[in-house]
């Protein structure tokens, strides 16, 4: 059964960090050391996994870094097409800056998943080389036990130091 549950998560969170990739015609991601963040109490890593789970609420936070790609091309990646062929709807786009004062902006989606509606925030940050990709994502039913949690946790984010 962990392994079941392992894989889907794989294909839920990891899906959309291909899909940017292919949006590029030459386009380096790969996953970023999880340590570049402090995770929610209960979330913990896996083997295989690029990121952190919470099996409980079904909660994850996974972290990539797409090489050879500045901010400007992450904010363009992110157009209408792309969400409609994702399947997302965006909820929220904002300008943020992370605990350790690094500027990025954090996208909130919402999808589904068999019939289940899905919360995602996407934190992208990046330099004139790179862009870190954070996807933090739960179900909607869980929002008020866990979303405060996630976002305090995305935004310990570090990028530069690495």
């Amino acid at each position: 059964m962990k392994i079941i549950t392992l894989l889907i998560f794989s294909f839920l969170f990891v899906g959309i960090n291909f899909s940017f990739a292919q949006e590029e015609t030459i386009v380096n991601v790969e996953f970023f050391d999880p340590s570049c963040l402090i995770a929610p109490e209960g979330f913990e890593t896996k083997e295989g996994f690029p990121g952190y789970l919470h099996i409980a609420t079904k909660s994850s936070i996974t972290i990539s870094l797409v090489k050879n790609k500045t901010l400007v091309d992450a904010e363009s990646a992110m157009s209408e097409e792309y969400f409609s062929r994702e399947n997302v709807t965006l909820l929220s786009k904002e300008k943020i800056e992370t605990n350790n004062h690094e500027k990025g902006f954090i996208y909130k989606f919402k999808f589904q998943v068999k019939d289940e509606d899905w919360l995602r925030y996407s934190l992208f940050l990046g330099d004139i080389n790179n862009v870190l990709w954070v996807n933090a994502s739960y179900m909607e039913k869980y929002k008020d036990v866990i979303e405060e949690e996630l976002l305090k946790s995305i935004l310990t984010t570090k990028f530069k130091a690495k």
